[in-house]
């Protein structure tokens, strides 16, 4: 082994070792010749000195090479990079091993990229086979491959989706966007989006020699740039050029411009009377609009009345803290154009024809200064018309009047025995003396009766088709028939009333259990003691019922504050409504809701005039048996039976009939008879034992006191105290 200047090394010298470089790759192996190339590749490298073989070893190795045993050709192609085999017939064939054909192949300088499977094949076939034997390829160099660019990997949340990337080109402001896509991040110019990794480096390839082959080739990665980004000059980096937000779908990176900075938008009513501010918050980084944005929004819609500045000033205040509202604020309202009142009628005589009795501070109720029938004189005045007033016009955000309607005037209520006053047109007045009735919509003048003083033996009995007013007491004994309203200044004693409207009585009716009040109407009273009330309508009392009947078709309500009722029964369809029901001796008091008295009445004379009816059909049909056992006997009647048993029949189909429409009558009636569905009793303070709650066929005892308030109703078929 020598050791030689790189100058001294000349072509056909073999290495007598590996060398390696720096960074242990090795560069060519022990036993290389040395031919031009290689030459140079030690001086690219700079490679000062090399070990070299004796000449002899040379000179084998060379002697090898050009005839080994001259049976065992190599052929080395011309780029080192492929070896061929051949084995002529003249070999003995039991002297070919794997040993010898490598051997072979090493004198030959072929030590990489051997095909040993090759070798062994042909080891296997040659004592079989006839002639040279060939190897195609018995080495096959491995070529150098070049450096590959690595992908640019992106450095920022960005949009990955076609449709989010084409919707996204489609919006301006940052809020917009977000409706797309809220997790992305906003960029700026400079703002590095993607960056190229290492890729993969070059690999060094090999002769069969031996020898490193070297490819200085760069593989580029393919990349293509959209908008809104530029190359950095050294190819590592993708910068951006706008503000927006990153995208990179398949082999395209680029960006799409959004504006950060809030927005606001302006939306006005259809009839320009509002105009509301949508505000948009800024995103990241972005400003929030401020007031002279918004009063150039304003200015460009022309809007000019009613702008709200102080709303305007909370809003951008508030949007500079970071608080943007979520709604619509208003910030310009219109003027409203104001209608003009319409004309009024000013009532100057009560038109009321039924009411409950006034409640004073201390909580008392009477009738004292209630009235419902109102006696007036020919030529009084009973209503004014108030003249309707002038609309005011409006104006809209945009400074366009809005028109208002004038006032209507109103007509005057002119009914029965009224008419306007010549010389003051506004007014309407009696045209004969008389009682006031209001009918709902015109005042009407009838005739009324009206008592002074007390109605006893020097007035007798009143019967009167219209309104009474009695300014005394009502004594007993006496009875009392009108056909329109009745009040009563005083008291009423056990007496029989029947009343076609509505009845006031300011005071009581009392007596020892021998009144009877029935009205179709309303019934008012003061108190009640010992009497009984049939009212078509509902019934008041300003203070309490004792040992009383009640009976209304509506509902009936007590105002007595440490008493209400004792004793006695109450039967309403509806309601009943009082304060304390009860006393402490437990005295029963019967309170029942859900029943029609009337239709009950109307069921019992039905019951009587059945009753009648049966008893008469009965006799008749005696009668017709007596006639049919004559004419069954004798064959014929005289003329005188004949027309009697005609009538007889005909009687009987008569009553038949009769029934039947009763029988109908008492079952409708039977059916309308209860409905619980929505009736009640309600209890303001106490109920006290003694009392017996009724709501149709069901019974409720109280045992102990119960305090209200409190209401007694139906519920899943029991009466249940709430």
């Amino acid at each position: 082994m020598k050791q030689l200047n790189i100058n001294d090394v000349t072509e056909g010298m073999v290495l007598a070792e590996d060398i390696n470089l720096s960074e242990g790759r090795l560069l060519l192996s022990e036993s290389h010749r040395l031919d031009a190339e290689s030459i140079k590749l030690l001086k690219k490298y700079e490679i000062e000195k090399i070990s070299i073989k004796p000449e002899e070893s040379r000179s084998q190795s060379q002697k090898n090479l050009c005839d080994p045993h001259d049976f065992i050709k190599i052929f080395i192609s011309g780029d080192s990079m492929h070896a061929s085999l051949t084995i002529e017939a003249g070999l003995n064939k039991e002297l070919l091993s794997l040993e010898l054909l490598k051997d072979s192949l090493t004198l030959a300088g072929v030590v990489e990229g051997i095909k040993e499977s090759a070798l062994v094949s042909a080891v296997e076939k040659w004592p079989t086979h006839n002639g040279m034997y060939k190897i195609e390829t018995v080495a096959q160099g491995t070529p150098p491959l070049p450096h590959h660019e690595g992908p640019f990997t992106m450095k920022v949340k960005y949009l990955n989706s076609k449709k989010m990337v084409e919707d996204a080109k489609g919006v301006h402001y940052y809020w917009e966007f977000a409706k797309i896509c809220d997790t992305t991040e906003r960029i700026d110019p400079e703002t590095v989006i993607a960056e190229r990794s290492s890729g993969t480096p070059s690999i060094p390839g090999k002769t069969v020699g031996g020898e490193l082959l070297f490819n200085d080739e760069i593989v580029e990665r393919k990349i293509n740039l959209d908008g809104g980004v530029r190359l950095s000059d050294d190819g590592t980096q993708i910068i951006a050029t706008i503000t927006g937000v990153a995208f990179c779908i398949d082999d395209t990176i680029g960006a799409i411009p959004i504006d950060y900075n809030g927005s606001v938008e302006l939306e006005v009513k259809p009839d320009n009377m509002a105009a509301s501010l949508m505000v948009h918050p800024p995103g990241s980084k972005g400003s929030a609009p401020g007031t002279g944005e918004i009063y150039t929004l304003l200015q460009n819609q022309g809007i000019t009345h009613g702008i709200i500045k102080e709303e305007i000033e909370k809003t951008v205040k508030n949007m500079s803290s970071g608080i943007s509202p979520s709604q619509p604020v208003v910030i310009a309202k219109g003027t409203e154009p104001v209608n003009g009142e319409n004309g009024k009628i000013k009532y100057l005589v009560s038109i009321e024809t039924s009411l409950k009795p006034k409640v004073n501070e201390n909580g008392v109720a009477d009738y004292k200064n209630v009235d419902i029938i109102v006696p007036v004189a020919k030529g009084r005045k009973l209503a004014q018309l108030i003249s309707p007033q002038k609309g005011t016009p409006g104006v809209d955000v945009r400074g366009n009047e809005k028109a208002a309607s004038d006032g209507k005037a109103a007509q005057l209520p002119i009914g029965q025995n009224t008419e306007q006053s010549r010389e003051e047109p506004d007014f309407l007045i009696a045209t004969i003396d008389g009682i006031v009735k209001y009918d709902g919509s015109n005042i009407n003048i009838f005739e009324g009766y009206v008592v002074e003083g007390d109605v006893d033996f020097s007035t007798g009995n009143i019967k009167y088709e219209k309104s009474v007013t009695i300014n005394g007491d009502v004594h007993s004994g006496f009875k009392i028939e009108c056909g329109g309203d009745l009040q009563v200044g005083g008291t009423i004693e056990d007496c029989n009333l029947e009343i076609g409207g509505n009845v006031l009585c300011k005071y009581g009716f009392i007596g020892q259990g021998k009144g009877v009040l029935e009205a179709k109407g309303d019934v008012n009273l003061g108190f009640i003691k010992n009497q009984t009330v049939k009212s078509r309508g509902n019934v008041n009392i300003a203070k309490e019922a004792l040992n009383s009947i009640i009976f209304s078709r509506k509902s009936v309500e007590i105002h007595g504050g440490s008493l209400s009722v004792a004793g006695g029964s109450i039967t309403a369809r509806h309601s009943i409504v009082l304060n304390v029901v009860g006393n402490s001796s437990g005295i029963r008091t019967h309170l029942e809701v859900g029943i029609d008295y009337a239709l009950g009445e109307e069921m019992r004379r039905i019951d009587l005039q059945l009753e009648e009816l049966h008893l008469n059909l009965k006799k008749v049909l005696e009668t017709n048996n007596r006639f049919e056992k004559n004419l069954k006997f004798r064959k014929q009647l005289t003329t005188q039976n004949q027309q009697m048993y005609k009538k007889v029949k005909e009687t009987i189909l008569t009553y038949q009939n009769q029934i039947k429409i009763l029988e109908d009558r008492k079952n409708i009636a039977s059916s309308k008879l209860h409905n619980i569905d929505n009736c009640y009793i309600r209890i303001k303070k106490a109920a006290l034992p003694g009392t017996i709650f009724k709501i149709s066929d069901r019974h409720h005892l109280v045992k102990e006191k119960i305090t209200g308030p409190k209401t007694i109703r139906v519920l899943n078929n029991e009466i249940k105290i709430i």
